[in-house]
């Protein structure tokens, strides 16, 4: 079989594993593109290097661990496996490799599925971006090229996404292209998506406000119809005293009038400002209906332990979701097991298994004998982050935080603390959103970074 017939076959291929797309994501949405097949394959990229952002792009304090997952579903009362990855890190070069390598579970053993590269800045060399990525699928005892994914940056600032297909080896032709503008506190203020056909055709647009304190207010999304942007979604967020959003209202736009369409409301712990529930109405018969509830669970370190959903159609609230975490003693999340309610008692569904591997990153992110102050993670943060650094020797240690006219807002570490590595949780409930600097002092050396705290 040839590689274009490979390449064409695989881009017919029923995905192995559906991922819904989360929609209003900076680098992330669902695909116009020019074929369903072809969007299903390239979509399982993206959402893969979504995940990546959110998971596997990690700060220093898990820098030193290869990760596995292990999928299963509950089939005949016992867990099957289904669908595992695993990711590797090389920081050889000057430019880190990060791969990720899918497999299937078929006639009782593991078989090759898709494999992801990832190539990023190293994290020792200021805030790491990525760069580009590749995805692969498994044919025929071989990794065939799917999609090819490229950065562009001016600064620090993303300014495209270019997405392509491969047709031969090494060859590849233009899918997709994001763009993007900022504004005020260098925040994306437009994101617009053309497909390639052939030339560039704008298909979607999103803009969007924010406050002076860099909190996102509303954001607008428009279809490109008759060679001119259409309304389509209107989202209007506003927040409480404490600066958390508290609502999220969206609007639709049939035969362009505005209608409400969905509205979201947000209450948080008063102790640790955490979610607490999360509340979702409906419009329906020109009233809001309340049709859906989440409640949220933490343990005494304040990690995630559960989110149960509830809905209600008409005849009262039923339980109907339930996600629970477990964590090792270090805080790491080790399994994630859904469930679902079939009226009496909660039934196994779904389980995710994470199992760490020391790698030789973080034998050398801890190694006494240099001196770092990692990005925190995440960034953007709300309300908590974590900041990480390395010690070159036994030092006597500050680390603070300042916001951008220099005034002090928090000290996190004042003692004397043993070489090799440390990480703390900040938590900003209590501040506005904004830019802040985080300063560490050991010794007579310092660095700082930044860090922006978005509501």
């Amino acid at each position: 079989m040839t590689y274009k017939k490979v390449a064409i076959a695989i881009l017919l291929l029923p995905m192995l594993l559906v991922n819904n797309l989360e929609a209003q994501d900076k680098f992330f949405k669902a695909f116009s593109g020019v074929s369903a097949a072809a969007n299903e394959k390239v979509a399982e990229h993206q959402q893969f290097l979504k995940e990546f952002y959110k998971k596997n792009f990690r700060v220093a304090e898990n820098l030193n661990l290869y990760q596995e997952y292990i999928y299963q579903e509950w089939v005949n009362e016992s867990w099957n496996n289904t669908f595992s990855e695993k990711s590797t890190i090389d920081t050889t070069g000057e430019v880190w490799i990060w791969t990720t390598e899918e497999f299937v579970f078929e006639n009782g053993s593991w078989n090759n599925s898709h494999k992801f590269i990832v190539r990023t800045t190293p994290m020792s060399a200021g805030d790491p971006v990525i760069l580009g990525s590749l995805s692969f699928v498994w044919v025929e005892g071989g990794w065939i090229e799917i999609s090819k994914i490229t950065y562009t940056y001016e600064g620090s600032q993303l300014k495209t996404v270019l997405i392509e297909l491969a047709v031969e080896e090494n060859t590849f032709i233009p899918f997709q292209l994001y763009s993007y503008e900022y504004g005020n506190l260098q925040l994306v203020s437009s994101e617009t998506i053309s497909d390639f056909i052939e030339d560039w055709v704008f298909v979607y647009r999103s803009e969007f406000d924010y406050s002076e304190e860099g909190r996102l207010k509303e954001s607008r999304e428009y279809k490109w119809i008759d060679n001119s942007w259409t309304s389509f979604i209107r989202t209007m967020l506003n927040y409480d005293s404490y600066d958390q959003l508290s609502i999220k209202t969206d609007y639709l736009y049939p035969e362009q009038v505005e209608t409400p369409f969905r509205k979201t409301i947000y209450e948080y712990s008063i102790s640790s400002g955490q979610l607490a529930f999360e509340q979702e109405y409906y419009w329906e018969n020109n009233e809001w209906k309340h049709m859906l509830k989440k409640t949220y669970e933490y343990n005494s370190l304040e990690l995630l332990t559960a989110v149960t959903t509830e809905e209600d159609y008409g005849s009262g609230f039923e339980f109907k979701y339930r996600d629970t975490y477990t964590y090792n003693e270090t805080g790491l999340e080790t399994e994630k097991t859904g469930q679902e309610y079939d009226g009496s008692a909660w039934q196994n569904k779904t389980r995710r298994l994470a199992n760490y591997t020391i790698s030789s990153v973080g034998e050398d992110a801890s190694a006494p004998g240099e001196f770092r102050l990692f990005s925190n993670y995440p960034n953007p943060f709300n309300p908590s982050t974590i900041i990480s650094y390395s010690l070159a020797a036994d030092s006597r240690v500050t680390l603070k935080i300042f916001n951008v006219i220099g005034e002090e807002a928090a000290i996190l570490i004042d003692a004397d603390q043993k070489a090799g590595q440390h990480s703390v949780t900040f938590n900003a409930s209590n501040l506005p959103s904004g830019i802040y600097l985080y300063q560490l002092n050991a010794g007579n050396i310092s660095k700082t970074r930044k860090m922006l705290l978005l509501r």
